[in-house]
């Protein structure tokens, strides 16, 4: 028995807490190596773990107040610790067993007493004895200079972030006193005098602590000016504000949240921004008007808001202030910025305390605004006040430009741009830049913004204007007869594009003068250009039946070009389609019984015929629009008289007027055959179900097949044709033999 407590006592000399073995407290980890071989439980008066199996101590003085005792084991042993204050007897400090560790313990706190010793037992709750080692540690952190008030280190404000470390290592709260976070454990203090009446106090770490600040004015005892914990960021804290007073004092107290003691470091700076110039209207700087967008930068960094007097955005936390005297009753003003801001302008007329011209706050974007107007008075001084709508204070910077857009020369129906007319659209470019509406005593678009006068005098009684420009604008004109006080003639506003508008009629008065007005019916403003161009379409030779143009029956199709441009109808005289707003006129002399007349053209067009007989008064031979095609258009008849002259009127069933050509042609199938020979020409039998023939010397050539319509339903090159699938009606059959005689024979079809 006596030879094991030696044994026991040789292994553990520290078992007893008289033993205790002295640490020196350092600023670094300084390790002493300790082991539980042979150590029992010594600690069994005490509650903290006092069924624990084994303990050994050690003991320290105090040199600062925050202290922290480390322990740190090889193997896997849940170490705890109970701090002793005083003596062996003392008072228990602390009894941590909180790591969730299971290879290290540590205690830190900033309450201990300097130059008082503390004696530091060291267990295991393990529940059989261990012989392992471990290492431990005392660390002293040195209180901070600023950790009272009273020592608050100085700062110096800078325009840019000059930084200062600071460290909450060994501080403790000394802001007990305040409402702003009371339970921080720890807090700091800095000082500065404010330079600037915009001032911001930034601070930034590199781990994740929720950072915050109080601001106190004047003294250690001031009125707190600000508690600021609201940044969402774990790295930083920053507060602005344009309300601190030039040359005063303020204390900021530097805490954080955190549940726990920290040692890490963090940097303060104290940023100043002077105020602007042109903070107050009275500093208003003077902006040149251009035709080109010149900027000005100008920031809203130090400003503060003036314009609390206006219901203009009141509430807007900045504006600066700028001005210009207006060059044309016409003017714009831009502000542009390259980040997301949510800018605004008032406008002031003639003194800062003038009326508000405009309050504007429109645009869409939150990376420009732009204010156009018409009605600016030409030497009136008007003054801009530039404010943002965010929730922040800004020190972003923006570009301001006033442009000015000369009132153009023909604003006005009297200083009227004349235009020549031309066969070919020579374009003449205008422009709404500038403009304003002229037109407000007609009823044809009063309300439209803008309108610019052009003028021609009629070459033709068919006309047309052309505008076009290359955006989407709602173009319109309005055309007066005579005079600028004269006869609307039209209001035109109906073209489905919003890239052009065209007006074509064939009521035009030779020699008369024309006045047109361009507007648009956009709800803003515009600055954009358009061509205008005016085309005349002289009238056809055959615009009448009197100088219808005459046409030479042919065996073959040999087509005469014809038009529609620049016609009119002057067929209102007969019941077929009198109401048609264009025909031109054509003759031909009957050179065989049997007679075709071919219309074609290469647009979808309504062509129709009307044929009379003998006169331009004749009697009508025909009035025909039968076909389904809208491309051509085929007559073919064989009750036409030898030698008599027939007129033919073409016009077509569009419901605009149109400019398009077409070909025309007459044919006489029987022209180079001679009777005698064609009456030798049979078709049987007649009428046919199924198949017919055709009984004849000549050599045939082809054999086509037409249906009432003049359509072509069948081509052959043999004598007998079978037909059975054929409708049962009316067919004419045309016959070419190898010499090209032609040969048409009416069929029946049963």
């Amino acid at each position: 028995m006596v030879a094991f407590f030696a044994t026991f006592f040789s292994y553990s000399q520290n078992d007893l807490c008289a033993n205790a073995i002295t640490l020196t407290p350092s600023t670094n980890c300084v390790t002493t190596t300790g082991s539980f071989s042979g150590s029992s439980n010594t600690g069994t008066s005490t509650s903290c773990s006092a069924s624990s199996l084994q303990d050994v101590w050690y003991s320290f003085v105090a040199t600062d107040q925050t202290m922290s005792i480390t322990l740190v084991n090889l193997a896997n042993a849940n170490l705890g610790m109970e701090i002793i204050s005083g003596s062996c007897s003392g008072t228990s400090f602390v009894c941590d067993n909180t790591s969730s560790s299971l290879t290290s313990e540590s205690f830190q706190s900033n309450a201990f007493v300097v130059g008082q010793t503390y004696f530091v037992r060291v267990f295991h709750v393990g529940t059989f004895e261990i012989a392992s080692i471990f290492t431990i540690c005392v660390q002293n952190y040195p209180t901070p200079a600023n950790d009272a008030c009273s020592n608050a280190v100085v700062l110096t404000p800078n325009a840019n972030c000059v930084n200062t470390t600071g460290s909450f290592s060994g501080s403790s709260t000394t802001g007990a006193t305040t409402l702003c976070s009371p339970k921080a454990l720890q807090d700091v203090w800095y000082s500065f005098v404010a330079t600037d009446p915009t001032m911001s106090v930034w601070i930034t770490n590199g781990n994740n602590v929720n950072i915050g600040m109080e601001i106190i004015t004047g003294s250690c005892t001031g009125t707190s000016f600000v508690c600021d914990d609201n940044s969402s960021s774990l790295s930083s804290e920053f507060y602005q504000n344009n309300t601190f007073v030039v040359g005063q004092t303020y204390y900021v107290r530097v805490y954080h949240s955190e549940a726990f003691l920290l040692t890490t470091s963090f940097i303060i700076c104290v940023q100043n921004y002077p105020t602007p110039a042109n903070d107050l209207c009275s500093g208003a700087i003077t902006l040149t008007p251009s035709a080109n967008c010149v900027t000005t930068t100008g920031s809203f960094s130090g400003s503060s808001n003036t314009g609390t007097s206006t219901s203009c955005s009141a509430s807007s936390l900045q504006d600066v202030w700028y001005s210009f005297v207006a060059t044309d009753p016409t003017m714009s003003v831009s502000i542009t910025n390259g980040v997301f801001v949510n800018l605004g302008m008032e406008i002031n007329t003639g003194s800062c305390s003038g009326t508000s011209f405009v309050c504007d706050n429109s645009s869409s974007s939150t990376s420009s605004e732009v204010y156009l107007n018409n009605n600016f008075i030409v030497g009136q001084t008007y003054y801009i006040r530039v404010y943002h709508n965010e929730l922040v204070l800004l020190i972003s910077s923006f570009n301001i430009c006033v442009l000015s857009y000369p009132t153009p020369i023909n604003d006005l129906c009297a200083s009227a741009v004349a235009l020549t007319p031309s066969t070919n659209c020579v374009t003449t470019t205008g422009s709404f830049s500038g403009s304003s509406n002229t037109g407000t005593s007609t009823s044809c678009s009063a309300s439209s913004l803008q309108d610019v006068w052009y003028s021609f005098v009629a070459t033709d009684p068919t006309m047309s204007v052309t505008i076009t420009n290359g955006v989407n604008v709602n173009l319109g004109m309005e055309i007066i007869t005579g005079s600028c006080s004269g006869t609307s003639f039209v209001c035109d506003n109906s073209s489905s594009s919003t890239s052009s508008e065209v007006y074509l009629n064939n009521n035009f008065t030779v020699g008369q003068t024309y006045y047109v007005r361009v507007y648009h019916n956009e709800l803003v403003l515009l600055t954009t250009s358009f061509n205008i161009c005016v085309l005349s379409y002289p009238t056809p030779v055959n615009d009448v039946c009197a100088s219808a143009v005459a046409l030479t029956p042919s065996t073959n199709c040999v087509t005469t070009t014809g038009s529609f441009s620049g016609s009119s109808n002057t067929g209102t005289s007969t019941s077929c389609s009198a109401s048609s707003l264009q025909d031109v006129w054509y003759s031909f002399v009957a050179t065989d019984p049997t007679m075709s007349i071919s219309i074609t053209n290469g647009v979808v067009v309504n062509l129709g015929m009307e044929i009379i007989t003998g006169s331009c008064s004749g009697t009508s031979f025909v009035c025909d629009n039968s076909s389904s095609s809208t491309s051509n258009e085929f007559y073919q008849s064989n009750t036409f008289t030898v030698g008599q002259t027939y007129y033919v009127r073409v016009y077509h069933n569009e419901s605009v007027l149109l400019t398009t050509s077409f070909n025309i042609c007459v044919q006489n199938p029987t022209l180079s055959i001679e009777h005698n020979i064609l009456k030798q020409i049979k078709i049987y039998p007649n009428p046919v179900d199924d198949f017919f023939e055709i009984e004849t010397n000549l050599n045939i050539d082809k054999v086509t097949l037409f249906n009432v319509n003049g359509q072509i339903v069948l081509i052959e090159k043999q004598k007998r044709i079978s037909i059975p699938s054929l409708p049962n009606g009316i067919y004419f059959v045309k016959i070419e033999d190898e010499n090209g005689g032609v040969m048409v024979k009416k069929l029946v079809k049963n």
